[in-house]
């Protein structure tokens, strides 16, 4: 038998043999990998709530088992409650989380159902949107960024609990992180190490019949945006929200950098305040720069509201009529002290309680 008519040797395949054992180690190890991050999720989520419990919060939810396998982990939670001793607090039928199982540190929450906010004595206020939805990113408290978004949200009281200030807006964006995250270039003052920048942008806002804001707005959408730095954000983690924000005091946390305004229509309200803290009765100290444009009528309707000196907002929107002259801008300087709101030589109302 020659070489052209001798069996030929089989070759076994070992490549593919090879890559089949290492396929079957990969999904072997990428599930041993989605149920450890479904266990820990589920474990960080019970230990928060028990810690919450411990401060005095009332904390409730049925957890249904996690799903989203192979890639993402997510947590069904119904039934949510967490209301703080305040009263304060939310409710939702659905509450969803989820994450990307190759990315951990970014979850996001979804309310699908709507939910209910808790605002003390004020009573409940329902909230349905087209969207619901909060993220946080960052593996440790100190890196971490959070996004709270409402899509053309609807504001609606619960029996006979107090009107919520707007009663639907087009969009409401809230968004925290470190002032270490801010992009370069900022314009911003550094901050101090710890310190939290907030921004809050409302979009097409449309206030509450009679109310003061429909007041100062004429009964026109507001447009709105605010943003503010925040020192010692650290001293605001755990325990009930009235004593981290008289610890957050006692430490000398303030709100600083603030830089607002208010959009309806042809008027506009601009403010400034370079430093803002909380005084012992928990009450805002500190001066708040404001300028009005458009008109100084709405200052005057403010004295509608019981809680503000009607002769003074008349007499204050007279000063803001005379200080504007052509310009049609009007400067209002206030004053937060001893637990009063001036304008000049005038008391206004009380100074805005924090807590």
């Amino acid at each position: 038998m020659d070489a052209e008519t001798a069996p030929r040797r089989r070759r076994r395949p070992w490549g593919l043999i090879l890559l089949f054992l290492l396929a079957i180690a990969a999904v072997v190890a990428w599930t041993f990998w989605w149920n450890y991050l479904a266990g820990e999720a589920r474990s960080r989520a019970d230990a928060g709530a028990e810690a919450l419990r411990q401060s005095g919060w009332d904390v409730a939810y049925e957890a249904a088992p996690a799903s989203g396998y192979p890639f993402h982990v997510n947590l069904s939670l119904n039934n949510v409650t967490l209301r703080s001793p305040t009263g304060h607090g939310v409710r939702a039928p659905v509450l969803a989380l989820e994450a990307n199982a190759h990315n951990p540190d970014h979850w996001v929450a979804v309310a699908p159902q709507g939910l209910v906010l808790m605002r003390g004595a004020m009573g409940e206020t329902r909230v349905q949107a087209q969207r619901i939805r909060a993220s946080a990113v960052g593996a440790t408290p100190q890196q971490r960024r959070i996004a709270v978004e409402l899509i053309q949200p609807r504001f609606s009281p619960v029996g006979a609990a107090a009107p919520f200030p707007v009663a639907q807006a087009e969009r409401i964006d809230l968004e925290v992180r470190p002032a270490s995250a801010r992009p370069q270039g900022s314009e911003t003052p550094a901050a101090p190490a710890g310190a939290w920048d907030a921004l809050l942008r409302i979009r097409q806002a449309s206030p509450r019949d009679d109310s003061p804001l429909d007041w100062l707005s004429g009964g026109r959408p507001i447009d709105s945006r605010w943003a503010v730095t925040l020192t010692e954000g650290a001293a605001l983690s755990g325990g009930r929200p009235e004593q981290a924000l008289a610890a957050w005091a006692a430490r000398g946390g303030a709100v600083t950098n603030v830089q607002g305004e208010a959009v309806a229509g042809e008027s506009k309200v601009e403010a400034e305040a370079d430093r803002l803290t909380v005084g012992p009765d928990g009450r805002l100290q500190g001066d708040l720069h404001l300028t009005l444009t458009g008109g100084t009528e709405p200052l005057a309707q403010l004295g509608r509201s019981p809680s503000i000196n009607p002769t003074a907002a008349r007499a204050a929107a007279a000063t803001a009529a005379v200080t504007s002259g052509l310009s049609g801008s009007a400067s209002l300087p206030l004053r937060f002290e001893n637990g009063r709101t001036r304008l000049g030589p005038l008391d206004l109302a009380p100074a805005p309680k924090v807590y």
